[in-house]
């Protein structure tokens, strides 16, 4: 349970001006303020602690009203009257409101308007003013405008001699265009006392407030120049501190031959240090290493460059963990129900981190290979590892590796260097403050390598079970043990050094059918979505049917992170259409209304080509986003034998097209053709949408199929779709990502797909939405392949050299 409660305002306190509310006295609840001026158009966090101010802020809630905040003349007064309170207050609205463990409340206000106090009722138990609202009005006069020129010109001035004000600051206020609100901004942004700052929100007037503002701006900027010029004579007698400075340290040395070391300033950090380290309980070699650096402390000038990295060095040894374990959860069954809450699907990944937690009840240190989560981004890999740490008790810490190049980021430093420090790994123990956390390697695949090393070898070491009890940061230049470390890794692919890759396990998140997304999208996103909007549950629904429109017409991933975008969206915008009015009780949003939140649809659902074509033929193809159809067109026209490919093709598909074309004249004779038909006519081949790059081997069989459609004028079924490599001898390979392949087929409304023998162990994992939607034929030979694509059988002829495929297309 949560030591705080969070509470939601009425809607009520989202409080609205209007000019009645601006003519009529009001009764609103008070908050007196010790040392804080609150102005209109400011957002401020408050505490409330004291029992009269908590009961004005539950008031507020139950009555729905807005509050006004008054600052306090004297802030020692416990329980201040009318008279201990200024004239002029900020009418405030209270977005955010939060309770805490004590009865208190941390709430977040944001000023609305001036508002003056006419009179106080101390008769009840929360403080009640009447009040008299001031809206800022906009300001028509022409010399206003540009005393407001004026004014940020001095505050622009005021923030080159200070520290305090950030450019962000100064460039946000360019943009104010009402000299009234730019008054009340800088008066904001200025160090002033509390009094000066009530001036500014006590003068209505605002010609008036830009005056008083521009004095006090310039009163500031006054100081601050006479404070560059005191510390440019302090630079100037540097010189004369340092000859202070080596005097003071032949007093150090003459005290310690005397063995008056009472008023050594450093003697005590060095025994602070000394017991801290006999608290640890270290290793003995790294007990000797640190004592040995302490000593070293002992006899450097506690001024010096020497020293600080020292001092660093000892506050770093202290601050690891050495002995310190978290409790590990070993309720197999209380883990399982926490995976599957944050989780739907993922039942492999789910049985094998099950399986490494009833090993650690059984075994004390258990040595098993490193999980490495490889899937296509939004399957969620990242949260999947912080559901581990919290299902097996085990902090949880990330360590992002994407864009590293530099092995100093894994090992660390060495102390020779100006600003060393250690590497990631010992900063994430240190944040763990366990010797058994949770430790992803977030992007591993992301790394890279330069002149500075290469980090993915560095990543050995920690990685491998062998080595990793007595891994070498070149920082602490001690041996630290990351044994008990359990180690979560994850990938988008496999483009992983070998070596890396070898020493861990791969456990494959291949993405979502629609089916899981609809699951996880009404049990995870949408609940998420509407908590994260302010929306309750019973206020606004989305429909079935809806769920899977969305998932179809506006989102083409394989994981959820687009879809929890748009449903992130349509929140927003229902959102955005109920402020001011009076909400429904529950609002629908079906099929027919999506369009109103999300607009068009950005995705046509994919479709199979309506009758049996000659050269075309429908391939399936593999992305990091999930599968997709390829369409693959041939067509086959006299010339000289050439073979043209287009479509953005890489080279290993350009040798697949190679190697098909050879397939198919091998097979020639079979369907009428003789070799001259190869010399004497030119094959194109194509592959749609050209500004997307393709590439890879497994389109082989697709693209021997539409040759030979195209030489022979045979038609291909458009029901049908394919995948696998082919081999000169017309074997057929096996091929990956098979089960996005297949969710494309699915989506595409195609019945027959065709995939290599090799393949058939993988039908089993697929799920049963997939296999129940189609027939999957498994084929070994490109020659099994032609017999079901082709729509007409194998025709047997003499080979004919003047033979041309519209003959063929005019038997048939």
């Amino acid at each position: 349970m949560s030591s705080r409660s969070q509470i939601n305002p009425k809607a009520g306190l989202s409080l609205g001006m209007n000019e009645e509310l601006a003519n009529k006295n009001l009764q609103l609840p008070l908050l007196p303020l010790r040392d804080t001026v609150i102005f209109p158009n400011m957002v401020c966090p408050l505490l409330v602690a004291r029992k009269k101010s908590i009961a004005t802020i539950e008031a507020a809630i139950r009555q729905g009203k807005g509050i006004v905040c008054v600052a306090q003349l004297d802030s020692s007064v416990e329980n201040p009257k009318l008279s201990d309170l200024y004239g002029m207050g900020t009418l405030v609205k209270i977005p955010q409101i939060m309770k805490l463990a004590d009865g208190s409340y941390k709430i977040l206000v944001e000023g609305v308007c001036r508002a003056v106090v006419d009179s106080l009722n101390v008769d009840q138990d929360f403080y009640e003013i009447e009040t008299l609202l001031y809206p800022e009005s906009l300001s028509q006069e022409e010399d206003n405008f540009t005393l407001a020129k004026v004014l940020y010109n001095r505050f622009e001035r005021y923030a080159k001699y200070t520290d305090n004000v950030s450019e962000e600051v100064v460039s946000s206020l360019k943009n104010v265009h009402e000299p009234g609100r730019l008054c009340d901004l800088v008066a904001l942004n200025l160090p002033v006392s509390v009094a000066k700052r009530q001036e500014v929100l006590d003068t209505y007037s605002i010609s008036m407030r830009l005056e008083k503002v521009v004095m006090i701006l310039q009163q500031e900027i006054e100081w601050m120049k006479v404070d560059q010029r005191i510390h440019s004579r302090v630079k100037q007698r540097i010189s004369s501190e340092q000859e202070k400075y080596f005097k003071h340290q032949k007093l150090r040395a003459i005290q310690e031959e005397l063995g008056d070391n009472d008023h050594d300033p450093n003697a005590q950090d060095i025994q602070n240090f000394q017991n801290k380290l006999d608290a640890l309980k270290l290793p003995e070699d790294i007990y000797e290493k640190a004592t040995s650096e302490l000593n070293k402390l002992k006899h450097t000038p506690p001024m010096s460059a020497e020293a600080t990295v020292i001092r660093m060095y000892l506050e770093w040894i202290i601050d690891l963990p050495w002995h310190k374990q978290a409790r590990i959860n070993k309720d197999l069954k209380k883990a399982e129900k926490m995976l599957n809450q944050d989780h739907y699907g993922l039942d492999k990944v789910k049985d094998r981190i099950l399986e490494s937690l009833a090993v650690h009840t059984r075994v004390k240190k258990p040595r098993g290979p490193i999980l490495c989560l490889v899937g296509p981004p939004g399957v969620g890999k990242t949260s999947l590892g912080k559901s581990v740490a919290q299902a097996i008790g085990r902090p949880f810490v990330r360590i992002s590796l994407g864009g590293v190049r530099d092995e100093s980021e894994i090992r660390g430093h060495r102390k020779t260097y100006i600003g060393a420090m250690p590497g990631r790994v010992v900063k994430a123990m240190k944040r763990a403050k366990v010797v058994n956390p949770l430790v992803m390697l977030d992007e591993i695949d992301k790394m890279g390598m330069d002149y500075r090393g290469d980090p993915a070898s560095a990543l050995l070491e920690v990685l491998d079970p062998e080595q990793n009890k007595h891994f070498s940061d070149h920082y602490l230049e001690v041996d630290y043990d990351l044994s008990d470390v359990l180690f979560l890794t994850t990938s988008n692919t496999l483009d992983i050094p070998s070596p890396l890759l070898d020493r861990m396990e791969i456990i494959r998140l291949p993405g979502y059918t629609e089916t899981e997304k609809w699951q996880i999208a009404k049990r995870h996103l949408l609940p998420k979505a509407l908590k994260q909007n302010g929306i309750k549950k019973e206020e606004l629904k989305v429909s079935d049917a809806c769920l899977m429109d969305m998932i179809r017409r506006y989102t083409k991933e394989a994981g959820v992170r687009d879809l929890s975008r748009n449903l992130d969206r349509v929140c927003r915008k229902y959102v955005r259409n109920t402020v001011g009015k009076k909400a429904k009780k529950t609002t629908m949003i079906s099929s027919k209304s999506l369009k109103n939140y999300l607009g068009s649809y950005r995705y046509s659902l994919e479709k199979k080509h309506q009758k049996p074509c000659v050269g075309r033929i429908q391939g399936l193809a593999w992305t990091s986003v999930g599968g997709e159809t390829l369409t693959i067109e041939v067509v086959c026209y006299p010339g000289k034998g050439e073979l043209i490919q287009t479509g953005s093709l890489g080279d290993v598909m350009k040798e697949s097209m190679r190697a098909a074309l050879s397939v198919v004249r091998k097979h020639a004779l079979n369907y009428g053709l003789d070799y001259e038909f190869f010399t004497k006519n030119d094959f194109h081949i194509h592959m749609p949408e050209g500004a997307t790059p393709k590439d890879g081997p497994s389109a082989g069989i697709g693209i021997s199929s539409a040759l030979l459609s195209a030489a022979t004028g045979l038609a291909i079924r458009s029901d049908v779709a394919l995948t696998g490599e082919v081999t000169l001898n017309g074997d057929v390979l096996a091929i990956g990502g098979l089960k996005e392949k297949l969710l494309a087929a699915v989506r595409a409304e195609i019945k027959d797909v065709i995939i290599p023998k090799e393949n058939e162990k993988d039908i089993d994992d697929l799920p049963q939405e997939v296999t129940r939607s189609l027939q999957i034929h498994c084929v070994n030979s490109v020659s099994d392949v032609f017999d079901k694509v082709l729509v007409s059988t194998r025709v047997t002829k003499p080979p004919l050299s003047s033979y041309q495929p519209t003959s063929i297309l005019q038997d048939a």
